[in-house]
């Protein structure tokens, strides 16, 4: 899955992934088979785009006028994704980075504020409100009408926007600045050039660090699922298991390596994704086998490309148990265990 520009952000609705890049604006892909991506449509914007979020049928991108890095909003219809539709934009905020939307209201972090948009009528955007940040916003992330900001240089501050007319400064953690956020579950993991901190927000007017990593220094985005960590570093992509004490090394993946990742989620009921590396062009063979020692599907053989590349097992007829993954190329071959939970 591939464009002809540098893609900034990424968004995952369902069977669709929604690129925005650098030079091509809002790329569509059909992610259904993640073996084989399908290009599906795309919306050229004029400039650069450096961020996008999906809901409903329409795309919101932060998107560059004539001048770039002059920002602003467009808003696509995505209805019909083969051929996505330009609805308006909207240009009325100072620079613009990164963009949320939750029942059709846009939390929007820009250099200075965070805004807040009615997009319930996206051909005409009604401004709610505005919080100016006590340092400068970058990204953002929302849960539970809390929107967490990451900036420069305190670190991170949390909004209740419970009332979204009247957003409310309730919580600040210190890192010495954040480049990027994620939230789930009551956690918040952020970004620095000091490493990565996962905080507990579960009371979000009182984060509390529960760890640091500071053996990477990221430089793009942060992801948390289940109990995993992903972080974009340099040159490769550093995982780290979170645990109710901080976080475990759990791997560390660039295209240039050999490596097969953890699936997730693991345990797992009936459906796995196990992702894995290659440094060049190889065949392939990903197959599982049951505690006994015996193969029980052959989920690819054939030949990849280098880099990232996704297989999903689908256990429907196996029992609950545990089981290994093995991927095997004519160099190299490598193990994981998996469990079943029925």
């Amino acid at each position: 899955m591939s464009t002809e520009s540098t893609i900034w952000d990424i968004f995952i609705s369902g069977q669709y992934a929604y690129l925005a890049a650098v030079d091509d604006g809002l790329v569509i892909f059909d992610i259904s088979v993640p073996e084989s991506p399908e290009f599906v449509g795309s919306y050229v914007a004029s400039d650069a785009t450096r961020s996008v979020h999906v809901e409903g049928d329409y795309a919101y991108l932060i998107n560059a006028r004539e001048v770039y890095y002059d920002f602003r909003i467009v808003i696509v219809d995505i209805s019909d994704r083969a051929n996505p539709v330009f609805i308006n934009a909207y240009e009325e905020l100072d620079n613009p980075s990164h963009i949320k939307v939750v029942d059709n209201i846009a939390y929007i972090s820009t250099t200075y504020s965070l805004e807040i948009i009615d997009m319930s009528d996206p051909s005409s955007p009604v401004h709610l409100a505005s919080h100016p940040y006590r340092d400068r916003g970058y990204d953002l992330d929302i849960e539970s009408n809390m929107v967490y900001v990451a900036g420069w240089p305190l670190g991170l501050q949390i909004f209740d926007v419970s009332s979204p007319s009247d957003p409310t400064l309730v919580g600040e953690f210190d890192s010495f600045g954040a480049s990027n956020v994620d939230v789930s579950d009551g956690y918040a993991c952020i970004t620095n050039f000091y490493g990565v901190f996962l905080l507990d927000v579960s009371d979000p007017s009182e984060p509390v660090l529960i760890s640091s990593y500071n053996d990477v220094v990221p430089k793009n985005e942060v992801f948390m699922q289940d109990e995993y960590v992903y972080v974009a570093a340099e040159d490769c992509m550093v995982i780290l298991r979170r645990t109710s004490t901080g976080f475990e090394e759990a791997g560390v993946v660039s295209p240039n390596t050999f490596a097969l990742l953890q699936n997730y989620p693991n345990p797992f009921n009936p459906t796995a994704t196990i992702r894995y590396s290659l440094p060049e062009r190889s065949d392939v063979r990903i197959e599982t086998y049951n505690n006994d020692g015996q193969r029980v599907a052959t989920l690819f053989d054939g030949n990849k490309q280098a880099g990232y590349n996704t297989v999903t097992w689908q256990a429907d007829d196996h029992p609950s148990g545990v089981y290994f993954a093995r991927l095997e190329t004519g160099k190299r071959s490598e193990n994981i265990k998996m469990v079943l939970i029925k």
